[in-house]
């Protein structure tokens, strides 16, 4: 990991007391940035709660708050974090991200109340769209030592 990556340095600036937060947020800003291609990531702290939060604007703005797999949580506390991202109740749900110590993590989307389950259609759509966002990324991947390659021998030639 970068530690002097620039987010880093800003996201260890903002009060949060524990480092630990600090690279769990991180580690999500980064995930939603290179894995899920997410644009125009940003981060808060929330001083009540003590915690750093994401929001992401795919089609439509996403807060993620990442916690370690080790932490306990309660309704209460998930209660708590959504009047504390939303007190006028605008935002109806938000993504609690948990994260083990190996990098991995499981995304749960957290709601105030009971949501319909998607139809069909926009299931379909959201699987064809993940299907092509994974192919372009096997693609990109594979001719990243091409390019990599040509970039090293034009360097060599000038």
């Amino acid at each position: 990991m970068n530690l002097g990556h620039p987010v880093l340095q800003e996201m260890l600036k903002t009060g949060c007391s524990s480092q630990a937060k600090v690279l769990l947020a991180f580690q999500t800003y980064l995930e939603l940035c290179e894995v899920h291609v997410l644009k125009d990531v940003q981060y808060h702290y929330n001083e009540d709660l003590d915690i750093i939060y994401l929001a992401a604007v795919d089609e439509n703005p996403e807060l993620y708050v990442p916690i370690s797999v080790k932490q306990p949580f309660t309704t209460e506390w998930l209660s708590n974090i959504h009047q504390s991202l939303s007190p006028s109740g605008e935002t109806k749900t938000f993504n609690l991200v948990i994260r083990d110590s190996e990098g991995s993590s499981v995304i749960y989307r957290i709601t105030n109340d009971l949501v319909p389950p998607s139809s069909p259609e926009t299931t379909k759509k959201r699987k064809l769209l993940e299907e092509k966002k994974c192919l372009i990324a096997a693609e990109i991947k594979k001719k990243i030592p091409e390019l990599y390659s040509e970039a090293l021998y034009k360097k060599e030639n000038k």
